[in-house]
């Protein structure tokens, strides 16, 4: 994907553990790669910046309970900031 994407693919990592926000640069690899706009890939991510400041109150264990876990890699660091 990143091949197709023409972006690093610790770009893509990060964009998938939530660890970077979508730029205008990642949102036109995005589209390339998955063959839509890039404006869907800002727009998913201004409705997660949404979703992130609307859950800030929450306790960690209310907010986890309604986020779908991405299972890690192996060998993939459990201390990466998010």
């Amino acid at each position: 994907m990143a091949k197709k994407a023409r972006l690093p693919e610790r770009t893509i990592e990060r964009i998938i553990r939530a660890g970077k926000t979508v730029t205008q640069t990642d949102a036109a690899g995005l589209s390339r790669a998955f063959g839509t706009s890039a404006e869907i890939w800002l727009n998913l991510q201004k409705i997660y910046n949404r979703w992130r400041k609307a859950t800030s109150d929450l306790p960690p264990v209310m907010v986890a309970s309604r986020t779908r876990m991405i299972p890690r890699r192996k060998g993939a660091s459990r201390t990466a900031k998010r």
